[in-house]
């Protein structure tokens, strides 16, 4: 069992991981390279680190992190979605990770909790899916940051879900998959009162992009219980998008048939409870996107996570999981993948938004892991993105917001104690060299 370790700072080298000891600030950086001697070789850094965060007020309650250069100007920048009846706040990047916020000019029906972006009309301008209340939507970009305010909607067969987008048919424009459920009152009790709500009917619905912005009629596949999550990936190395969804105890594997439509999911059963979250990327390095996905050993609060990791199989089979990290206090929530340290391996972050037993956990650790080779990964290294409050992580994406070729983090952090604001925390990554 690996311990967590909790630094103020987390410094991710080559193929290793140096933290800096307490009290450590973020001025010491940029000696890092007396470390090593050097910190590039022919142009290449050796050594980055995170930087502390940057946090930046929120004046509502926050959703999903949406990356994606939304002004134009070959920046990426920050949506963060607020639900329905408040779009969001747009976070623009300046070109060096450093943001304005400014409000998002789009539909006031659409809810970019749930949101993916593409170029769906293919003008060179970034879009938005969302799904909210059994209908998708789509916001055109009309320059500047700026979307359409009358959103294009479909009717969806399932009330809320997870949305992924994709070229699944090959065709050269993004397709969008929402696996959704549908809601409604539980038998009712003995008293005569129905019962909280239960799903009443779920499946997986691929919308096929037919050009100009606007989708075919959907196609519903059956799934045998609610999906959590959602991802794209090459799972059987035909050069097709395939798509794996979170389910029940398994994660449920479609195969592409190369036209953009799927054969019945394959399932794939953890090891523990869940799944929960989603990250799939080539972990092993054998050419196939593999799957990562977190796992409980018990639902309660207090309860131990495993980070599984499922190696693909030229065909699409799956060995047994790779279950190698333990992290013996908080779940987590949420799985990124990106190389975070700069070695060609993609490493994984996740996040700790609850301590052992249930409470907000003080500091809002973002967890990650190092991968070691061949789909193993290092042990959880922890640091803060809050130290004041009683801060809640919500969600979180990787994007290079720097420019620097390597991902850094955006983190949205609520505040419970109603007395601090609710922020979104920036980490950025850096090359310490002087």
């Amino acid at each position: 069992m690996r311990r967590l370790f909790s630094v103020a700072l987390l410094w991710v080298g080559c193929g290793r991981t140096e933290l800096a000891p307490p009290g450590v600030t973020s001025t010491a950086l940029a000696d890092a390279a007396v470390v090593d001697g050097s910190t590039t070789d022919a142009g290449r850094c050796q050594l980055y680190y995170l930087t502390p965060p940057v946090l930046y007020a929120m004046p509502n309650a926050m959703g999903n992190v949406l990356p994606g250069d939304f002004t134009g100007d070959g920046a990426l920048d920050i949506l963060i979605g607020e639900g329905q009846g408040d779009a969001g706040e747009l976070f623009t990047n300046d070109g060096t990770g450093s943001f304005a916020k400014r409000p998002l000019i789009a539909s006031p029906d659409i809810n970019f909790r749930n949101a993916a972006a593409g170029d769906f009309n293919q003008d060179g301008r970034l879009d938005i899916a969302s799904q909210s209340d059994g209908s998708l939507g789509i916001d055109f970009g009309v320059g500047g940051g700026a979307l359409s305010p009358a959103a294009v909607s479909s009717a969806t067969p399932y009330q809320q879900g997870a949305l992924a987008a994709g070229d699944f048919n090959g065709d050269g424009r993004p397709d969008l998959a929402f696996a959704g459920v549908t809601m409604g009152p539980a038998a009712t009790t003995g008293w005569g009162l129905p019962g909280a709500p239960v799903p009443q009917s779920f499946g997986l619905v691929v919308y096929m992009n037919s050009g100009g912005g606007g989708f075919a009629l959907p196609v519903t596949y059956s799934t045998a219980t609610t999906i959590r999550s959602l991802a794209t990936g090459d799972f059987n190395g035909d050069g097709h998008l395939d798509l794996v969804a979170a389910a029940g105890d398994s994660l449920a594997v479609y195969i592409n048939a190369g036209d953009g439509t799927f054969g019945d999911a394959r399932l794939v059963y953890v090891s523990e409870v869940g799944p929960y979250g989603l990250a799939v990327a080539d972990f092993d390095s054998d050419g196939l996107d593999d799957i990562a996905t977190a796992t409980t050993t018990d639902a309660d609060a207090g309860s131990s996570s495993v980070l599984e990791v499922f190696t693909s199989w030229r065909g699409g089979g799956y060995g047994a999981p790779i279950a190698d990290v333990l992290a013996t206090s908080p779940q987590f929530v949420g799985l990124v993948a990106g190389d975070f340290n700069g070695d060609g391996l993609p490493d994984l972050v996740t996040a700790f938004p609850r301590s052992n037993g249930g409470a907000a956990a003080s500091s809002a650790p973002i967890a990650v892991f190092l991968n070691q080779g061949g789909g193993h990964f290092g042990g959880a290294v922890t640091y803060a993105t809050r130290t004041d409050g009683l801060p809640y992580i919500l969600s979180f994406a990787s994007a290079d917001f720097n420019g620097d070729g390597v991902p850094d983090l955006a983190v949205t952090v609520e505040n419970q104690d109603f007395e601090n604001p609710d922020e979104v925390a920036v980490l950025l990554s850096r090359c310490a060299q002087r």
